[in-house]
Order: C-alpha cells, then sequence, then structure tokens
C-alpha cells in the first residue's frame, strides 16, 4: 500500500425551498450529501466523471418537475462553495498552491 495520506473528497448538496419559514430552511435536516469520492478515485478518474450525473439531474429539473398534487417544480443551481483546493479542482484550476499569488482572488 502507498504512503501517500488518503483524503476523502466530499461534495455536499445544500438545498432549500423559498416559499416555508426561515427555520424549516436553516434545520440541518435540510442539508443532504451528495455524494463522497476517495481523493485516489478523484485523480484517477477525474471530477468530470462524477459530475456527469449530477449535472444531468441538475438540467432536469430545471426543465422542470411535475411532482403528485402539486404544480411543477423548477430547480436552480444557485452557487457552489469549498475550500481553495476543492473549488480550484471543481473549476479545472491549478491544484498546487506554490504561486507569488496562491489565492485566486489576489
Amino acid at each position: 500500500m502507498s504512503s501517500r495520506p488518503r483524503k476523502m473528497g466530499m461534495l455536499y448538496g445544500y438545498f432549500s425551498v423559498l416559499n416555508v419559514t426561515d427555520e424549516v430552511r436553516s434545520r440541518l435536516t435540510s442539508i443532504y450529501l451528495l455524494m463522497a469520492v476517495d481523493s485516489i478515485l478523484l485523480d484517477t478518474y477525474g471530477i468530470d466523471e462524477f459530475l456527469k450525473p449530477v449535472v444531468t439531474d441538475l438540467k432536469r429539473l430545471q426543465e422542470g418537475v411535475q411532482l403528485p398534487d402539486v404544480n411543477i417544480l423548477f430547480v436552480t443551481l444557485l452557487a457552489i462553495m469549498g475550500d481553495s483546493l476543492a473549488i480550484h479542482l471543481f473549476a479545472g484550476l491549478k491544484l498546487g498552491f506554490v504561486a507569488y499569488r496562491p489565492c485566486r482572488y489576489c
């Protein structure tokens, strides 16, 4: 086995329904784990392989989904958040932080 440290890449999906009270929206039960991927698999296959089904589902939800006894539900992606390494991986940016200005905001 490799001496390389094992890391887990986590992709969390947060969503809320806007026509409910703030109290209901802010409960921990409204936060769902979208996927958990071992970093070795991310290195091997790339993040695009794991995000394909997520993007497909988001596109389908954005077109509208008919729920039983409810009008059509439309869903859209509002924000993507993460630490520097996760956002750099997601955006396809450099993953090593040894540049003159390592922060993407500098």
